[in-house]
């Protein structure tokens, strides 16, 4: 994080406004994710890097942003649809022995 944070890495330079549509989708999830770390050092240095990206580079901050959320979503509802399929297949198991011990 003290690399991103370096002012000649990215909003002094020409690079980081350059590439930041090749790595901040790389990065994205993994500095959202981080923001949210329960050490507030290392959650205060990922929201610095963001908040540098949506200041230096707004409109491909908001695509990521967008497909963060999206995928988000997705993988939710996965998560959902496993949890129902196993909810049903205990409830088939579950069904099935009280038959057989009858």
């Amino acid at each position: 994080f003290m690399l991103w944070n370096r002012p000649k890495l990215l909003k002094d330079s020409y690079i980081g406004q350059r590439y930041a549509s090749e790595f901040l989708p790389a990065i994205f999830g993994p500095l959202v994710k981080q923001s949210e770390h329960w050490d507030s050092i290392v959650a205060q240095l990922a929201t610095g890097i963001l908040l540098k990206f949506r200041d230096m580079t707004p409109y491909i901050y908001d695509v990521c942003k967008r497909t963060h959320a999206s995928d988000n979503k997705k993988i939710e509802k996965a998560k959902q649809e496993v949890t129902s399929c196993w909810d049903n297949v205990t409830y088939l198991a579950n069904k099935n022995l009280k038959h057989n011990l009858q």
